[in-house]
């Protein structure tokens, strides 16, 4: 079972913003509830959010997620597996765009390990932008989780 993952937190211009190491067992059990509902149906996931959140929006296939607030791309994420070395040396060679190479510069061997990428969207305030930051992670949690629990094949 999970019990830590490593975690970059980069600027699309692969500015290094933070590292850690998050504890499972830290995490909001609200948000991780909220992305256990989002992964019911597994980890392709594609929903704008509900009530408060309505603006927010994620795309999320093969460990790559896009975080959105309206038309703006906000964190894209890679989420590493910890046993799935193909699938995550197929996801890192999928991530070939400049804002990506720049970023994963900072990469770890660690796994699981979850790589954010900052669009800093000017039109988004900061307490929105550090929110979605923890839905990300939340999710990034929630994801590794799943495939823990339904105990995919690497």
């Amino acid at each position: 079972m999970m019990k830590t993952f490593g975690l970059v937190h980069c600027a699309m211009d692969g500015e290094l913003l933070g590292t850690s190491t998050l504890q499972a067992s830290t995490l909001s059990q609200k948000w991780l509830a909220y992305c256990d509902g989002l992964l019911s149906g597994g980890p392709i996931v594609s929903t704008h959010l509900d009530g408060p959140l309505a603006s927010w929006s994620l795309e999320c296939a093969a460990g790559k997620c896009n975080f959105r607030i309206g038309d703006h791309l906000v964190y894209a994420c890679a989420i590493l597996r910890e046993g799935a070395d193909l699938q995550n040396q197929q996801l890192l060679d999928s991530l070939a765009s400049p804002v990506w190479q720049r970023v994963l510069v900072h990469a770890s061997d660690e796994r699981p390990f979850v790589i954010v990428a900052n669009f800093f969207p000017e039109d988004i305030s900061k307490e929105d932008s550090a929110a979605m930051f923890q839905f990300a992670y939340h999710f990034a949690a929630g994801y590794l989780k799943w495939f823990e629990g339904n105990r995919v094949a690497a």
